[in-house]
């Protein structure tokens, strides 16, 4: 019954009120609707900067090179430690082997960009995953919305997730084992600790950082399950996943592996100061190169203060996230303690610094989140993340005259080079691992083992004279132009020029006249 005085308008010509079962329905595609734009996000923005420039036919960098070369050389019957240098856990090159056989069927170029194109996959995944970590924790669907775009956004994971590096594949090993170990938390069953343990510890068989948020995570469930026994069952289940990796290679070369992944790690030495750090945090030195000291503290500062009002209002938006806020910090001093950096290795902290904005948007409680400083922040990070990505500053570079120099050295048993991802612009990677050709893999991680300076010293030679003998070694030798050993350039140039195109320069060697 209509109170007095009230007015019944008539409804809208054609206009038809949702039924409480297309309700339900849309309710149901709402999460899916979400996924799919999180992941469409990350995607298009990963794919971005891989087009700009070079685009999928440039050179992608030197690591991915590595990792890659690593898998193929695997493949071939040789071992990381025992048979070549390999400065990380063996994870990222037993993830690269199916990629790596497909230079069986195709070229080596086309394999790695196939492989390239699946760690953009990857890191849009991570990005929906993120968003799942969030609805698993309780934040309601509008917070983990957000926290996959800021994933999906935050150029400290893009400059990772657009070409094959450690960071996409340890962060989707993470956030499986932390779906598995909450899935534990709800349902445990005989067996669900142990194997979310063992899903859950795989991360540190990709990079030893890892050991830190895992450890800390498996302490967070022992304490969520309030059994000592529990926690117990997941910390065994991580040691048999990192133990099923690693043991191999570890008993072909102990020695080798340990003064490879751990003590050649911690003894790198110590580059950019915190402040800059901090200040890549940001992404501004990627858009405004030769920033000044004051400058980059400034930015710092500004990081800092940002951090801290995150961390706060996530603290206060879901307490169950609170955990990931912990390792998130923990996470950070790791990065600002670690001997190298490198901008990508931000993509370290993505996983629990974005799961911390989607619990600070549900701090925010006004029924519009229009003017909030959550849904400002993202805003803010996806257009410069667009910004970044137009200007293209991280991005492949153009291989001059490729298709030519690759017909130049297709006769060569074996082309030598100082960077894995030009052999694999050349089409030469596969065909001299199986011929038997030296291989050095990273031959930048040799100064961290058997080519370290004082090894060089004790052998009355050094870095320069150590390379140039290994580059002489096969037929022909190829450098990355932008590669800083102009006393090794110099060396090859002695021996004559196969070819060059713009920069890019075969040298001739061995069998050639």
């Amino acid at each position: 019954m209509q109170p007095p005085g009230s007015v019944i308008e008539p409804a809208a010509p054609g206009a038809v009120r949702p039924t409480p079962a297309r309700l339900a329905a849309l309710e149901r595609h709402r999460p899916r609707v979400a996924a799919a734009l999180v992941f469409a996000v990350a995607l298009f923005f990963r794919l971005g900067v891989i087009l700009r420039k070079g685009g999928i036919h440039g050179i992608m960098g030197y690591d991915c090179g590595v990792y890659f070369a690593g898998a193929d050389a695997l493949l071939h019957g040789r071992l990381p430690y025992r048979d070549f240098t390999m400065v990380h856990p063996p994870g990222i090159t037993l993830a690269l082997t199916p990629f790596a056989a497909l230079t069986k069927v195709m070229t080596d170029w086309h394999a790695f960009e196939v492989a390239t194109l699946a760690f953009c996959l990857i890191g849009a995944t991570d990005a929906v995953l993120v968003s799942l970590v969030c609805r698993r924790l309780g934040i309601a669907t509008r917070g983990a919305v957000v926290a996959g775009l800021f994933y999906a956004v935050w150029y400290g994971s893009i400059g990772a997730e657009f070409q094959v590096k450690l960071e996409p594949l340890g962060n989707l090993l993470f956030l499986c084992g932390l779906l598995a170990l909450l899935r534990d938390e709800r349902r445990s069953t005989r067996w669900s600790a142990f194997l979310a343990g063992a899903v859950v510890g795989l991360p540190v068989a990709v990079k030893i950082w890892w050991i830190v948020p895992v450890l800390l995570v498996i302490g967070w469930h022992g304490m969520r399950r309030g059994s000592v026994r529990a926690g117990g069952e997941v910390l065994l289940g991580a040691a048999a996943s990192v133990t099923a990796v690693c043991l191999p290679f570890f008993v072909a070369d102990p020695s080798g592996m340990w003064r490879s992944v751990i003590t050649g790690q911690l003894g790198r030495p110590r580059t950019k100061p915190i402040t800059k750090r901090l200040a890549d945090l940001s992404t501004i030195p990627d858009l405004m190169r030769h920033l000044t000291t004051s400058e980059l503290q400034l930015i710092a500062t500004a990081v800092v203060v940002g951090l801290a009002t995150l961390l706060a209002l996530g603290w206060r938006g879901s307490r169950r996230a609170r955990f990931l806020s912990v390792v998130s910090v923990v996470q950070l001093g790791v990065l600002l303690l670690s001997p190298s950096w490198f901008g990508y290795y931000c993509d370290y902290l993505a996983v629990g610094l974005a799961v911390t904005v989607g619990a600070a948007v549900v701090a925010v409680r006004r029924p519009s989140l229009v003017s909030s400083p959550a849904r400002l922040i993202t805003v803010g990070l996806l257009a410069i993340t667009a910004l970044v990505t137009v200007a293209g500053t991280t991005a492949p570079t153009t291989y001059d005259g490729a298709a030519k120099l690759t017909r130049v050295v297709s006769g060569d048993r074996c082309v030598m080079s100082n960077n894995q991802t030009v052999l694999l612009r050349l089409d030469a990677l596969s065909r001299g691992l199986a011929d038997g050709c030296p291989n050095w893999i990273d031959v930048s991680g040799r100064d961290m083992g058997p080519d370290s300076p004082a090894a060089l010293k004790s052998a009355h030679s050094n870095w320069t004279l150590a390379l140039l003998r290994y580059l002489r070694s096969g037929d022909a030798a190829v450098m990355w132009p932008n590669d800083y050993y102009p006393g090794v350039r110099a060396g090859l140039r002695q021996d004559g020029v196969l070819a060059q195109i713009g920069p890019n320069v075969i040298y001739r060697h061995g069998s050639h006249p």
